[in-house]
């Protein structure tokens, strides 16, 4: 690995954006307080928007900045935003802001985390929504700060701040400086009396101010001469101030202003450089390409140590040399005088002109200020060290320590015609892709990179880079993960490359994956320890996070669920802790924890929590299909117990697009297993008979193989069929899936599985009229889900109704009386209409629903014949009816049985 991401501290401490943006311009004595605008933005204080809009040179900036030091007070909070470009994409803007919201003091909580990384893999509009509500919250009103809004200006940036300004309870304030019109849709707030506005009338400085400002050096001759110069140009006015004073020549200097951009190129070049020593006019003009500088970086552009004093001597510009701290250590150009300078300097030193980007951009890379050294390599086209830049500061690996945002930042506007040329930036490129969850996008990358006549497999750093995201291409791929023939993981286990540890736990957890693919839990557990310790041997919580949900994952499925709950837990610790309370990764330990708990029965599913938000998730970013199948399974299960048929095929319909857009297969396939149920609860026989025909197919055995990658596939087409099969009368077909099934999971240890299949041939073998054999199975999975308490399997009627007569048959078994009192749990949670029929009348009125007689019905639940009659009196009594048929169909309309 190289050094640059042999530290993972230091990489932590990089951010995609400079903390300079998120201050204001430094507010010099010798800036006019104009306190009539002041009054104007104070009268509007309580509308959401303040807007103020005029050609460059009007001072937006600066009468921005003193609202904001006027309101950064107790009574608010204020954050500040200087924006260019770059921030148009719509994360970063609103990532801006809740960064910038949050250093002004209001507790941002998880958000800011988040938004470290770039909000990276999560949902626009569900942080959107967390941060309106997180501001709407607060104690006291925000102000927002937008300086130089006509840089980022999209429909995109717009809604964003029209939806803040809407759900934010009167609590925001939005106070924007732009130099061009703005869109309709924040022209019409104005319009509707929403937003206050300051415009170039209102910004030109009167006679007054400008008598304010220059007190008693000039003539009353000269004050006429320079008001009508200038016509109130505030820009203008502070050249002025810079060359007037008690001298002769005022009224020379005066003559040459105007008020209006054309002549201010030639104003500067006469009247403020020319009057500088050649030593300091080649210092301005040279450090004119820098955004924002400090000595020490004006040093390194210009060769030379003697930016410090040429700083000092530079005092007297004033408002031309704005200080951006308190201390005076970093400065900015006006953007006008910087322009100016920027013309010049290209005139005067063409050659020079790309020589000092190189310059600037290797001295912020060597200070690990990647993000702003792209800048400048991107601004001449500088590809090759743009290129060497990102790859320094970790390339793809940055996303394994929390840099995803990062790393897109400094992709960002590379062009593709000559992002060919560096298979190291596709491939970073392709990974970034893969966690965005356009998987196409991120193959085709991929393969570009591969296919490059650039691609040099005896480069150790690329060819690490090749093993890394293909191994991980192909597990989010699944179909290369399930290949029998898929060699290139064990062959990849051989190679040097193992050596560094981020590699070596990045093969390892995919053939985590593989193994509990193929049914291979030990296997599994086993390597994602190994995984877990090279991850911590790497320095990545990223990657130690997703190790920990795999040994979950493994624990859970083999029904170790105390361990299962240990590692989920830790793992939803971190990923709040490092990246978030909306990540993509947090979002996929959700997923995984959430669905443990719910088949404990220990949180509810209803629609909108935090589980189904996580499921959706993972399956519009990064997800893969080990998360899809435990977030599905529990959803779909859980809308099937509440009967909510309609949000039962909405996830259906969820599984089957996603599976299909990302080449998963065996999510398309249990897509079709989980729909076909749903058509069988609700009696649509005529298209379950068709669908059947297509599930039944993933129920053909693989001759020769216990381990198979369609195990799962196969258990859940094979509980549809056995529900299919009993419906339509075919008891011995269905029960010879349901022993088949037992034996796949039995021969993979799969015990959360096993509670299942026990259930699902128990129902077969009742149907079979073989309740004694239905019984001893219901006890068996009682037995695997008593000790962790996995109440959800027991929910559905029909396995309610077998649990009503195991309860019978564990009464006078005291060895079981742990299995026993789980049982009265599970009925005790699950039984309705308690109230109208006692639990020995329920159990009559199953046995009734099978056409039973009495003589049987008294067999099967051990009772006298007489006992059975009693029973049946009292339910005709309770339910008003005076037949069996009309019994079982009232209890089937109340719901009292399946």
């Amino acid at each position: 690995m190289s050094d640059s991401v042999s530290d993972a501290q230091e990489l932590e401490d990089q951010l995609w954006l400079s903390k300079s943006k998120l201050r204001p311009p430094t507010i010099t004595s010798i800036i006019l307080h104009r306190q009539r605008l002041m009054d104007k933005l104070i009268q509007a204080q309580d509308r959401p928007f303040s807007l103020i809009t005029a050609p460059a040179g009007y001072g937006k900036s600066t009468l921005l900045a003193q609202w904001f030091n006027e309101n950064n007070v107790d009574r608010r909070y204020c954050a500040w935003i200087n924006l260019d470009e770059s921030d148009a994409e719509p994360n970063q803007f609103l990532a801006l802001i809740i960064i910038a919201t949050g250093l002004s003091g209001l507790e941002m909580r998880q958000l800011s985390v988040l938004a470290e990384v770039g909000l990276v893999g999560t949902s626009l509009s569900y942080v959107l929504r967390r941060t309106a509500d997180t501001i709407a919250s607060s104690d006291r009103p925000v102000l927002l700060c937008l300086d130089d809004y006509h840089r980022v200006q999209c429909d995109e940036v717009d809604n964003i701040l029209l939806e803040l300004s809407q759900h934010t309870n009167d609590k925001l304030r939005i106070c924007l400086s732009s130099r061009a019109a703005l869109s309709p849709s924040l022209t019409n707030l104005i319009l509707a009396a929403d937003a206050d506005s300051v415009e170039v009338n209102d910004l030109k400085f009167s006679e007054i101010e400008i008598r304010e400002t220059f007190g008693n050096v000039l003539t009353e001759q000269e004050y006429q001469e320079l008001q009508s110069r200038v016509e109130g140009w505030p820009v203008a006015l502070q050249m002025a101030k810079l060359l007037v004073g008690n001298k002769s020549n005022n009224q020379s200097s005066i003559s040459r202003l105007r008020g209006h951009t054309g002549h201010l190129e030639t104003y500067l070049t006469d009247q403020v450089i020319s009057n500088l020593n050649p030593e300091l006019q080649d210092f301005v003009l040279f450090t004119s390409i820098l955004d924002t500088f400090d000595a020490d970086l004006a040093d390194a552009v210009c060769k030379h140590d003697k930016s410090r004093e040429y700083l000092r001597q530079l005092e007297s510009l004033h408002a031309l040399l704005v200080p951006i701290d308190e201390e005076n250590r970093s400065f900015r150009y006006h953007l006008l005088f910087r322009e100016c300078l920027n013309e010049l300097l290209i005139r005067r030193h063409p050659a020079k002109y790309n020589d000092l980007h190189l310059r600037a951009a290797t001295w912020l890379g060597t200070q690990r200020r990647t993000g702003e050294a792209v800048q400048h390599a991107r601004h001449i086209c500088a590809f090759d060290f743009w290129s060497e830049l990102i790859c320094n500061a970790g390339g793809w690996e940055l996303v394994l320590f929390g840099g995803i945002g990062y790393l897109q930042g400094l992709l960002r506007q590379f062009p593709d015609q000559e992002l060919v040329k560096y298979p190291r930036l596709q491939i970073a490129k392709s990974y970034l892709y893969l966690k965005s969850g356009d998987i196409r996008s991120a193959r085709a990358y991929f393969d570009a990179a591969c296919a490059s006549d650039y691609f040099d497999n005896s480069n150790k750093n690329l060819m690490r880079d090749y093993v890394n995201i293909r191994v991980l291409l192909e597990a989010y791929e699944d179909e290369p993960l399930i290949d029998y023939d898929n060699e290139f993981l064990e062959q990849t286990s051989q190679t040097e490359q193992l050596e560094d540890p981020i590699t070596r736990g990045v093969v390892q957890a995919s053939i985590v994956s593989r193994h509990i693919a193929f049914g291979e839990f030990e296997k599994a557990k086993e390597v994602a320890l190994a995984s877990a310790r090279s991850m911590r041997e790497g320095n990545s919580i990223l990657g130690l996070n997703y190790s920990l949900i795999h040994i979950g994952l493994c624990a859970f499925y083999s029904g170790d669920y105390r361990n299962a709950v240990a590692n989920y837990r830790q793992a939803e610790e971190m990923a709040d802790d490092n990246f978030g309370a909306d990540s993509g990764l947090k979002a996929a330990t959700t997923v995984h924890y959430s669905a443990l708990k719910f088949w404990k029965n220990d949180i509810e599913l209803l629609e909108g929590t935090e589980f189904e938000t996580a499921v959706m998730q993972i399956c519009e970013f990064d997800g893969w299909f080990e998360a899809y199948a435990v977030g599905f399974d529990a959803l779909f299960h859980d809308a099937l117990y509440d009967r909510n048929f309609e949000r039962a095929n909405r996830y259906i319909e969820i599984m089957r697009k996603t599976g299909t857009e990302r080449g998963v297969e065996r999510m398309v396939a249990i897509a079709d297993s989980f729909e076909l149920t749903n058509l069988l609860v609700n009696n649509n026989l005529r298209v379950a008979a068709i669908l059947y025909e297509e599930v039944k197919k993933y129920n053909a055995p693989n001759p020769g193989k216990l381990h198979t990658p369609t195990w799962i596939v196969r258990m859940y087409a094979g509980l549809a069929s056995c529900r299919y099969l009993l419906k339509v009368g075919e008891t011995r077909s269905a029960l010879r899936i349901a022993q088949s099934l037992r034996l796949i999971v039995s021969g993979i240890d799969a015990n959360f599985f096993m509670i299942r299949c026990l259930l699902n041939l128990a129902l077969c073998l009742d149907h079979a009229k073989r309740r004694k054999e239905a019984v001893d199975c219901v006890v068996t999975a009682l037995e695997l889900a008593a000790p962790s308490e996995i109440i959800q399997p027991f929910r559905s009627p029909s396995s309610v109704r077998l649990l009503r007569s195991t309860r019978g048959r564990l009464r006078n078994e005291i060895d079981k009386i742990l299995v026993t009192n789980f049982l009265s749990d599970i009925l005790t949670s699950g039984e309705k209409n308690t109230s109208i029929l006692s639990d020995r009348e329920l159990q009559v009125l199953d046995e009734l629903s099978f056409g039973k007689s009495n003589k049987e019905i008294a067999y099967s639940l051990d009772m006298t014949d007489n006992t059975v009659k009693f029973h049946l009196k009292n339910i005709f009594n309770k339910l008003k009816v005076s037949r069996r048929i009309q019994a079982v169909a009232v209890a089937k309309e109340q719901q009292l049985i399946d």
